[in-house]
């Protein structure tokens, strides 16, 4: 799934690369084209960032707790946002399988 959610996000780049460009701009019709499909692509783009973020966000909290030592209160409060990170993956996992369906 995040193999083909990587490639969604690679075209999309390359759409707002090219629905940018000068000499495509002056195309019209290939320009248009260009940004229908961008914009069908943008909310997945949207979901599928979003997901990575609040990953990276999940193995930072995860290595500060490693880290944490003796502080009780940093743990139980770093302990809260894991959970409440791994929860939102879950709903973006979701919300992703949902927007892979054709």
């Amino acid at each position: 799934m995040f193999d083909k959610l990587a490639k969604i996000k690679e075209r999309y780049d390359e759409l707002t690369a090219l629905v940018n460009d000068p000499d495509v701009i002056g195309r019209q019709n290939e320009w248009r084209e260009y940004v229908k499909e961008q914009a069908n692509l943008s909310e997945t783009v949207d979901a599928y960032t979003a997901y990575m973020t609040s990953q990276e966000q999940l193995e930072s909290a995860q290595a500060m707790l490693a880290e944490a030592g003796t502080d009780a209160e940093f743990e139980a409060l770093l302990e809260l946002e894991i959970e409440e990170l791994k929860e939102k993956l879950e709903r973006l996992e979701t919300e992703l399988k949902k927007l892979l369906i054709p």
